[in-house]
């Protein structure tokens, strides 16, 4: 479990554990206040979680070197929005 949480850290996918999960978070070396990464009770953290998936990455986990930080309105090489 903790392998999968460092990968999906890094490649910028939405996180979401309950309070009780927060040590597979620590062990993976993910900061509970990271982008992208919520801690919450089922409920909220199913809500939150939703909305996360809805934009495939959370791409401000990075910064701009990492190809994060994305300006509003940028297209990608392929003509679609970023």
């Amino acid at each position: 479990m903790v392998k999968l949480v460092a990968e999906m850290f890094r490649h910028c996918k939405a996180i979401a554990v309950v309070p009780d999960a927060v040590a597979v978070l620590a062990a993976a070396g993910v900061s509970e206040g990271a982008p992208g990464v919520v801690v919450a009770e089922v409920g909220e953290a199913v809500s939150q979680l939703a909305r996360l998936l809805a934009t495939h990455r959370v791409w401000d986990r990075f910064g701009a070197s990492h190809g994060g930080a994305r300006t509003a309105g940028a297209t990608r090489a392929d003509g679609r929005q970023a």
